[in-house]
């Protein structure tokens, strides 16, 4: 995950940059690669002190897990064909609803204010900070 966030940030260093570092095609791309460059140096920062300690984490593949894996798959594809047709935030709505529920992170009546919270959260970031229209 390093090198594909290093070739990552290689490619977005090559947009142009702006007039203002908020206001630019790069900006977002940018903060991804450096947010997936930070992951992937936690991650191995994580591995090496597990092999310190001497721990080992082999987790088996279960059938169930298999089957939660393609169940997100679908769901995705689902929601990926279905929000033009709805719109982003509608169809977002209903997704992250989904998910939540599904995976029973959390009770049923705060999968909908996570999921309010989330498309408010994206809607002021993207739409009112970086200036950049969320699809319709």
């Amino acid at each position: 995950m390093g090198v594909i966030s290093l070739l990552y940030l290689m490619q977005a260093f090559q947009l142009p940059a702006g007039q203002h570092w908020l206001n630019s095609s790069r900006t977002f791309p940018l903060l991804l690669g450096f947010g997936l460059l930070l992951l992937s140096i936690l991650c191995i920062v994580q591995a090496y002190r597990q092999k310190q300690r001497g721990e080992k984490n082999e987790t088996p593949i279960t059938k169930a897990m298999l089957l939660r894996g393609l169940f997100f798959i679908v769901v995705t594809l689902i929601y990926l064909a279905v929000y033009p047709m709805i719109g982003f935030f509608p169809a977002t709505f209903i997704y992250v609803v989904a998910m939540l529920l599904f995976y029973r992170e959390i009770k049923w009546y705060t999968a909908f204010i996570v999921a309010g919270a989330t498309l408010l959260f994206i809607h002021l970031i993207f739409e009112r900070l970086l200036f950049l229209p969320l699809p319709t």
